[in-house]
């Protein structure tokens, strides 16, 4: 019988090896790729600096530092997985323009908020020797406006909720047609009733909830937005299928399941 080890090794392998076989796929389909690039190879400079942070030093000024680098490379990372989302709910719902703006609105908004959230902070963080047993950075005191990033991440993400479902609503209300990508993405049961694409897109922002509340009670020696951003980059496979994998993948796949 194999040991857990021999499992969670076999697993990883099985998750690598899918990943590489689906990369020329996702990297030739993406509409974007310098942004699809951005999204996806930053964490292999974020993660190894959180590491650092968390396991490294003990100087203040060198925690300070490394917070600022891997802070600047989540938000790179975060703006660009985002805008990956947005441009396939703009796609998906037929280019509708009033949906664009909606959505650049909303992300300006949340994007100007946290940037104002991020520099009041970076004048309160204190570093101490960490307790006995413990290496790596240690901040003296919890920063709790951090908690309004994770509010305007769920501010955005249901955003996008409200606003597809109400787009969907007026397409299907008004025209019995809809852009050419969209038979292709959504399965027909989501073309036909709404109510299961708001439960689709109800079901992520939960997530989104979730996850924030989680983060919001462990990020007071971590980076903020870390784990967060894997869970945009990496979402489920029923709503990646339908938000976050290119169109022309997309499209691809269907054909061969129908031909």
């Amino acid at each position: 019988m194999s040991s857990p080890l021999e499992i969670a090794l076999r697993l990883q392998t099985v998750k690598v090896f899918d990943y590489c076989t689906e990369l020329e796929t996702e990297v030739g389909g993406i509409l974007f790729g310098i942004l699809f690039a951005v999204a996806r190879y930053t964490p292999f400079v974020d993660v190894p600096v959180d590491l650092i942070y968390s396991l490294g030093p003990t100087s203040s000024q060198v925690c300070l530092s490394l917070y600022q680098v891997g802070s600047w490379f989540n938000i790179i990372g975060t703006v660009a997985a985002e805008s990956l989302l947005l441009v396939r709910t703009y796609t998906l719902w037929g280019r509708n323009r009033v949906l664009l703006v909606s959505l650049l609105l909303l992300a300006l908004g949340c994007i100007a908020g946290s940037a104002v959230v991020g520099a009041k902070a970076l004048s309160w963080f204190q570093y101490q020797d960490p307790p006995l047993g413990t290496s790596g950075c240690y901040q003296s005191q919890r920063i709790a406006i951090y908690a309004v990033d994770y509010a305007l991440l769920v501010l955005f993400e249901t955003g996008h909720v409200l606003f597809s479902c109400g787009v969907t609503k007026a397409d299907l209300t008004h025209s019995h047609t809809m852009s050419q990508c969209v038979p292709s993405v959504v399965s027909p049961r989501t073309t036909e009733e709404p109510s299961h694409c708001a439960s689709v897109l109800g079901w992520y922002s939960l997530c989104v909830v979730y996850t924030s509340n989680v983060n919001s009670q462990h990020h007071s020696h971590r980076f903020p937005s870390v784990r967060i951003r894997r869970f945009s980059e990496h979402t489920p496979d029923g709503v990646s299928q339908r938000f976050i994998l290119p169109p022309s993948f997309q499209l691809t796949s269907h054909h061969e399941t129908t031909t």
